[in-house]
């Protein structure tokens, strides 16, 4: 996809973003977060709030790493068109070493599929895999990465831990770190307490080590936090 197609689809999400604006849910705690609707409103508003602050995390990410393999999760629009914009500009910068990514979601063909993930597996140029976590957080093997962000949490914890496994399978020789991207007053900040809570009881299935921390000064609006699963 090019620069000018990027472009237009973030003016499109920018139209989308002033529509939210105007049916805006103020999260506070007697939200109903048990209603669908307003959940998925909410996880919407939050996208939109954090994807500048996200692209300038992955972006820094990239260049203190610069030879690392990055496996990146989204799930709205918004986010993967952001993050795959900044990708483009870090493709098209000159001083950089060379650079390449894919990108897999719900519009990516069947049968493109294993060939973009070959490409990211072997091509030491390929350094980031952007997915999305509906589309493709399973039947793909990404174990040349250790690290994973989740720029959106999920609030389904077996849906984080297939996408993690993308990276934790057989073949992966170190330790993988999980990283999510917290948005600051969004509806991350109620759902991430619950979900450690989830995590922790599934950490007791040896299903990973949650060593949850700051893993980095806040980024904007966002907050990262880590937990880690070792090979």
């Amino acid at each position: 996809i090019n620069n000018q197609k990027i472009n237009n689809k973030i003016v499109n999400d920018q139209k989308i973003n002033n529509q939210i604006q105007t049916k805006k849910l103020e999260v506070h705690s007697n939200t109903d977060l048990s209603d669908k609707n307003t959940l998925m409103l909410e996880y919407k508003l939050a996208a939109h709030q954090k994807v500048g602050s996200v692209k300038n995390y992955i972006k820094k990410w990239l260049e203190h790493n610069p030879t690392e393999k990055l496996v990146v999760f989204a799930h709205h629009r918004v986010m993967l068109n952001g993050i795959e914009l900044t990708l483009q500009e870090t493709t098209n910068n000159s001083d950089n070493l060379p650079f390449s990514y894919i990108r897999i979601d719900g519009s990516t063909p069947q049968h493109r599929r294993q060939g973009m993930v070959y490409s990211f597996q072997t091509d030491p140029i390929v350094r980031v895999a952007l997915l999305s976590i509906t589309s493709a957080s399973t039947g793909i093997t990404l174990h040349s990465s250790n690290t994973v962000i989740f720029t959106e949490l999920w609030w389904n914890p077996g849906n984080i831990l297939q996408a993690e496994d993308r990276v934790h399978r057989i073949g992966q020789k170190n330790m993988v770190s999980i990283i999510f991207l917290l948005g600051r007053n969004t509806i991350d900040e109620h759902v991430w307490p619950k979900l450690i809570q989830k995590l922790k009881v599934l950490e007791k299935m040896d299903v990973g080590e949650n060593v949850f921390g700051d893993v980095g000064a806040r980024e904007g609006g966002v907050l990262p936090f880590k937990r880690s699963r070792t090979s």
